[in-house]
């Protein structure tokens, strides 16, 4: 294989002085280069030149030229261009810019994809003019002016190039290389093969692992987004890294839509409103994913407290409301030492015992859907100095071992029977009769004051649900009539 002359330091190129490496690979050097009256640049200088790597130089060059104008690529300033046609070029220069990791620091989920949002805009462009780049990865992206930019177009196709890709060879990096491109690059189609490569790469931008995953993108495992980002809404995101790394190329979504389905998340997560209810028919959808009931129930402790840990997974989502008035944001559910009890974590310790657990929902007014907890009715524990509430809903205890219970003074004092209180001893409120409502925390149920006297305890389940639905269609007639999505609608008062 034929290779270049040895260049050093202090050499010159085209008029261009080298003064140190920053980068190459198998075929190139890139090199630091100056000359008198300019900025310094960045020159890639072929050293393989071979038939295959010269083309692909001219390939790249020739590219470059055709995406000229479009944001968000390396753009070429200078190149060697033979007089000689049979001679490929050797070399060109480009501006000097900085790796991906300057750029995304500590990858903030919200700040990657604000990064990527343009770079998919650039991509949908190229794709428009018919140029596939066909080399998406973390180290062919780079910073330049502030912004995300594509590099490295060795392996790019576009209409009026020959394909010198041998019949059944790969094309592409290994770790975000779409499963087509391992089989018959030649024949694959190029913008589906980018799209999965861009998710593989955006992926491992979020996550900061450079070996990326094999196969198909799927949030249940050790490749989930949520369990990295847990404050984040991932479902979106989610929903379409898989659909981008679905093995048949003509299931995944085009760049266009997998632009504006990224910008579409950005102002959902930083909507605290719409991403609350987001978040709210994502559970919908993760409960029923062919389509939700208008009402469903369940009675078994164990699938009530999965259902409740659901609609408790994301912080602030919802808002629990107790029977005897007041609520808090439902943070964690477990099963309790008393057999048959669960354990609800809302700020304050609850314990008690469930009869069933049901879900209501409205269609149109989605946005209103709740979970109803009714509960046993259970005895107090007689334990001495336990605080009974006024209308017998509750008894307040200290629990100083799972499912034993001692005076609430005993938390007070931090100490019971002369000896300080043992790790994990907590103060809870052991439930004795009623039931507990869960909306989402920007449902208007929730936003609205007067909700918070214990109304839905003071009612059948039936006529609860009624009250709901009447303030549902009466929202809906209000949102038509002023074409407002209903800003402003409260709950009635009854």
């Amino acid at each position: 294989m034929a290779k270049a002359a040895k260049r050093r330091i202090g050499d010159e190129i085209g008029g261009w002085r080298l003064q140190e490496k920053i980068g190459g690979g198998g075929n190139g050097i890139v090199w630091r280069v100056s000359k008198a009256g300019e900025p310094e640049r960045a020159l890639k200088e072929l050293r393989n030149l071979s038939a295959i790597a010269r083309d692909r130089l001219a390939a790249e060059i020739e590219a470059l030229g055709l995406a000229a104008g479009i944001e968000g690529i390396i753009p070429l300033l200078e190149h060697d261009l033979p007089f000689d046609p049979a001679k490929a070029p050797r070399w060109f220069v480009m501006p000097i810019a900085r790796d991906i990791s300057t750029l995304l620091g500590k990858r903030d989920a919200l700040a990657v994809v604000k990064h990527f949002v343009p770079l998919a805009k650039t991509l949908a462009e190229l794709h428009a003019l018919g140029i596939h780049h066909r080399d998406i990865k973390p180290a062919n992206l780079l910073v330049l002016n502030g912004r995300l930019c594509f590099s490295d177009f060795g392996l790019v196709k576009y209409p009026s190039r020959k394909d010198i890709t041998p019949d059944r060879s790969d094309v592409g990096p290994r770790y975000t290389m779409a499963p087509e491109m391992r089989r018959e690059a030649a024949k694959a189609d190029g913008s589906a093969a980018d799209v999965y490569s861009f998710a593989k790469t955006l992926w491992i931008a979020l996550v900061g692992e450079l070996r990326g995953f094999d196969g198909q993108y799927s949030p249940v495992g050790v490749l989930s987004l949520g369990d990295r980002h847990p404050r984040i809404f991932s479902t979106p995101l989610d929903e379409l890294l898989s659909e981008c790394t679905d093995n048949d190329p003509t299931k995944r979504p085009s760049m266009v839509v997998v632009q504006r389905r990224l910008a579409d998340w950005i102002v959902t997560e930083e909507d605290f409103h719409k991403r609350n209810l987001s978040e709210w028919f994502a559970i919908q959808k993760q409960l029923f994913p062919h389509g939700a009931p208008s009402q469903a129930t369940w009675t078994g402790i164990d699938e009530i407290c999965s259902v409740l840990r659901l609609a408790s997974s994301t912080e602030g989502l919802n808002h629990m409301f107790f029977a005897e008035g007041g609520g808090n944001t439902l943070r964690a559910v477990t099963l309790a030492a008393e057999p048959g009890f669960i354990r609800l974590d809302a700020g304050l310790l609850s314990v008690a015992k469930p009869r069933k657990l049901t879900y209501e929902a409205f269609g149109m007014g989605a946005r209103m859907n709740y979970f109803r907890l009714e509960l046993e009715d259970v005895d107090p524990t007689g334990t001495p100095g336990a605080y009974i509430s006024r209308n017998g809903h509750y008894e307040a205890v200290c629990e100083i071992r799972p499912g034993e219970y001692v005076t609430p003074e005993a938390w007070e004092n931090d100490e019971y029977k002369g000896s300080p209180l043992p790790a994990g001893a907590a103060l809870v409120s052991r439930l004795l009769k009623g039931s507990l409502v869960i909306f989402s925390t920007r449902s208007p149920y929730n936003l609205t004051t007067g909700t918070y006297d214990g109304r839905h305890d003071k009612v059948s389940e039936a006529d609860f649900r009624a009250y709901i639905a009447r303030n549902v269609a009466r929202m809906e007639a209000d949102r038509k009539a002023a074409a407002d999505a209903g800003a402003g609608a409260d709950m009635d008062e009854e």
